[in-house]
């Protein structure tokens, strides 16, 4: 498949957006797209113990939507669904030191979470991804906070209202996930714009709060 240039907003929190990097990783073609990581639900609690039933309804939803229409991609059923502040602002800080680095970090978050059911909000989990990433400590600069602040304001201001989406070079849009054929038409020709419903929706997370 020839690579197009894309830019994907997205959650580390959000299944959908780890399936989508897992299938973008098994078609070798993470290098050729730049996430901007996006707090889609920032009242996400930072332990399992303050989850709502809510949220965890809408967690095993969307797990088993995975399970029937993504039977390609490895997910796991972790105990809650964590806040991805900390997570996003270190996969930020890495950009600006190893962007390769910084990619290898966000795939760790993502299984970390998704496949082996580890809290992204702890920090010595994102600390331990850190170092298998093979980056120095971070160090939590205003730099990534600010650059993470502005990832979700782009896409708050675009008014998408759910994750993932990915843009084209030629501003098309994906918006949710596509099944595989959808998708690998997508990422060749970037020509024309596509969504689903199979997706992280913002409107769900304003009603739960």
């Amino acid at each position: 498949m020839k690579a197009q240039p894309m830019i994907v907003y997205g959650d580390l929190s959000c299944p959908f957006c780890y399936a989508l990097e897992d299938r973008l990783f098994m078609r070798n073609l993470v290098r050729h797209v730049e996430w901007r990581l996006v707090e889609h639900a920032p009242d996400l609690p930072l332990e399992p113990e303050r989850a709502t039933k809510a949220q965890l309804d809408e967690l095993a939803q969307e797990l088993e939507t995975i399970a029937r229409r993504a039977p390609d991609v490895v997910i796991g059923r972790p105990e809650f669904r964590p806040n991805s502040a900390l997570a996003i602002k270190a996969v930020a800080e890495a950009t600006t030191i190893d962007p390769r680095g910084a990619r290898t970090l966000r795939l760790l978050l993502f299984r970390a979470l998704w496949r082996e059911g580890k809290n992204i909000a702890d920090p010595s989990v994102v600390a331990e991804q850190v170092e298998h990433a093979g980056l120095p400590p971070l160090r939590g600069t205003t730099e990534a906070t600010a650059t993470a602040a502005r990832w979700t304001h782009e896409w708050r201001q675009a008014r998408f209202e759910r994750i993932p989406v990915m843009i084209s070079a030629t501003g098309t849009k994906m918006l949710g996930l596509l099944p595989p054929r959808r998708l690998d038409l997508f990422l060749g020709s970037g020509l024309f714009s596509s969504s689903s419903d199979d997706a992280c929706d913002v409107a769900d997370v304003r009603q739960r709060h």
